[in-house]
């Protein structure tokens, strides 16, 4: 480990108004299967640093793993070359974050032959004959952050994280794909259940049928939801975004119906907690949108006001050390007028239910304007799932198209993580009194 004071002393003794350390150390176990079959495992324990500084009234940043008097030289050079903010902030934090118990003891029982162990007796009740080949992981860590600062500023947080993962593919007379996930801060991850519903929602899509275009009721899954909410709707509330103007989104405006609530929850005990960001600042609840209008926007300490938002990320990358902290959503929970999934689809005289998709990714992050392909529907007819549907296309704009047409959130929920940005999103089924569809 590296002596973190050191390279603040050496920092400041090189020029530095301010320095600013965090140092993320994680130990993990991995384990990736291929028709029942362990294809790949790992077991690690990283140690990653980024340093930042402050030269009058610039900012420069390094990532490093072992040489930190290059990456410390590195972050002053950046600074010294780069753009002259008059309000370029300290890295001071006067507020101690709220403590959250992020960390469970179960991971540090979990060997590699424990994860192997159960991914066996996973992938066993696969069995169908119509399954072509399933592929599945399951993954435990358990990391430590730490931020020092010149200032004095010290927080420390560890947190643990369980997960798993399945997809199957099925074939008859076509194919079908079904994919399951979880997340959790301990190791109590049903495993075998994930395996269950890859394989029930894969053989599920077998025999699919085209559906009719045209503007219907669509019930969007906890996933598509998710993927929708993060991709094409929350980058507009990102303070670098709004702050360079590639969001339009003001404060007051009318983006969602009148019953829904998007709020951003760091402070809670789940694996997308966390009780600081990555400058150090406490997190903080933030109302994003309230009864359907715009009430806030994230920020970090360079772009504006701290909202405890500024993560290190990259995109398609998740959380990573090697970037600079950037406004960003880690928790968000979407609320409003609910009801059980049954009553929702009993509503519905002539629509689509989607369970997954792709290409929500290509979003376009300042007008909200998506357009996704359905790889895994049904077909609803008065009140009822009649089967399968082909791939489709689903199009329209997030704040005009999408939240407003929202009529209900289903009771049944579920946690999921963005494979684009590192953002967890909790949320339930989701009926929309109308989007377009194209065959």
């Amino acid at each position: 480990m590296v002596e973190v004071h050191n390279i603040l002393k050496y920092a400041e003794k090189s020029g530095a108004q301010e320095a600013e350390i965090l140092t993320d150390h994680t130990r993990f176990t991995y384990a990736r299967f291929e028709s029942g079959e362990p294809q790949q495992t790992l077991v690690g324990d990283i140690t990653e640093y980024a340093v930042r500084v402050r030269v009058d009234h610039a900012l420069g940043f390094a990532y490093f793993t072992d040489n930190w008097q290059s990456a410390v030289k590195k972050a002053l050079s950046l600074a010294e070359k780069g753009y002259q903010h008059e309000s370029c902030p300290s890295f001071v934090t006067a507020t101690p974050p709220t403590p959250l118990h992020l960390s469970d003891p179960s991971i540090g029982a979990v060997t590699l032959d424990v994860l192997i162990s159960d991914l066996t007796d996973g992938t066993a009740l696969i069995d169908d004959p119509r399954i072509l080949a399933h592929t599945g992981s399951a993954h435990v860590a358990h990391s430590t952050a730490e931020i020092a600062s010149t200032s004095g500023a010290h927080q420390v947080e560890s947190s643990t994280l369980a997960s798993a993962r399945m997809a199957c593919r099925a074939y008859e007379t076509d194919y079908g794909i079904g994919a399951a996930h979880v997340h959790s801060l301990a190791y109590d991850i049903d495993i075998e259940g994930v395996c269950e519903k890859a394989q029930h929602d894969a053989l599920a899509q077998l025999g699919k049928e085209p559906p009719h275009p045209g503007k219907k009721q669509v019930i969007l899954s906890p996933r598509v939801c998710a993927n929708l909410l993060v991709c094409a709707a929350v980058p507009s509330f990102l303070g670098h975004n709004v702050e360079e103007g590639r969001s339009a989104l003001t404060c007051g405006d009318t983006v969602a119906a009148h019953h829904l609530q998007l709020t951003e929850t760091p402070l809670t005990h789940g694996p997308q907690g966390r009780s600081f960001d990555d400058e150090g600042m406490p997190s903080q609840s933030v109302e994003l949108i309230s009864d359907g209008t715009v009430d806030a926007f994230l920020y970090d300490r360079y772009y504006g006001q701290s909202t405890g938002s500024g993560i290190r990320y990259g995109q398609y990358r998740g959380r990573t050390l090697k970037e600079p902290p950037l406004p960003c959503a880690t928790s968000l929970f979407l609320r409003g007028s609910s009801s059980p999934l049954e009553e929702m689809i009993s509503s519905v005289d002539d629509g689509l239910m989607v369970i997954d998709e792709t290409n929500s990714h290509a979003s376009k992050s300042q007008s909200g304007l998506f357009s996704i392909a359905v790889t895994s529907g049904f077909e609803i007819k008065k009140g009822e799932i009649t089967g399968p549907v082909n791939r489709c296309m689903i199009s329209g704009l997030a704040f005009e198209d999408f939240l407003p047409n929202v009529t209900c959130i289903s009771t049944e929920r579920e946690l999921h993580r963005s494979f684009v940005y590192p953002t967890y999103v909790d949320t339930g089924y989701v009926l929309v009194d109308g989007l377009r569809i194209t065959a």
